[in-house]
């Protein structure tokens, strides 16, 4: 082999030897490169992990601070409800007593309306006035030996107030009527003079 053909031999040599080293140092780069990226990543999720574990305690010092607070408010809350509570039963208890106050006034009112208010011969009961009339004495009164009342207004003396009271027949000489609810009991006589006929209440002539 001549000269020129072993340096172009050399040469050819001297560059597959620098092709190879290029490509070795090309993938121990890629290598390196590779573990950069794993030891990146590996650092990021241990950052993170850090960053989590940092947080949760935070969190769990926050809620260790707020317990008190909270267990606070809750007795400030349920004091709040007990006093209502307690507002509510005053309020109904004293609804209860003045609605009892009222009816024993109303009691008291319709007592006192009642009450039988007697002077001599003048008896007021519930408003209404009854006096005694002389000769005016029915036969149940003068039995009793009571005092007989009649109404002030000649409209309803129909029967003395001891017989409406007992609801029994109010009579004079054996003739009269049961009470005021029972209505008017008439018995009634025939006139005559002078060729006429006229119906006369003897009701009437008794109390006359």
């Amino acid at each position: 082999m001549s000269s020129e053909a072993e340096q172009l031999a050399a040469k050819l040599a001297e560059i597959a030897g620098s092709r190879k080293k290029k490509e070795e140092h090309r993938q121990q780069m890629e290598l390196e490169v590779e573990q950069e990226r794993l030891e990146e990543e590996r650092l990021r999720e241990e950052l993170e992990r850090m960053r989590v574990e940092e947080q949760r305690k935070q969190e769990a010092a926050k809620a260790a601070a707020e317990e008190p607070k909270k267990a606070e408010e809750f007795v400030r809350m349920e004091h709040e409800v007990l006093l209502e509570c307690r507002r509510l039963a005053d309020v109904r208890e004293a609804q209860w007593h003045a609605e009892a106050e009222a009816e024993k006034g109303k009691k008291r009112d319709r007592e006192e309306s009642e009450i039988e208010v007697m002077v001599g011969s003048l008896l007021e009961e519930g408003g209404v006035v009854w006096r005694t009339k002389e000769g005016r004495i029915c036969d149940g009164c003068a039995k009793s030996g009571v005092k007989c009342f009649w109404r002030d207004d000649s409209r309803w003396a129909k029967a003395c107030r001891e017989c409406n009271t007992l609801k029994r027949l109010c009579t004079k000489d054996g003739v009269g009527q049961k009470g005021l609810e029972a209505g008017p009991s008439k018995k009634r006589k025939v006139d005559k003079g002078k060729g006429k006929e006229k119906e006369v209440d003897m009701w009437e002539h008794l109390m006359l």
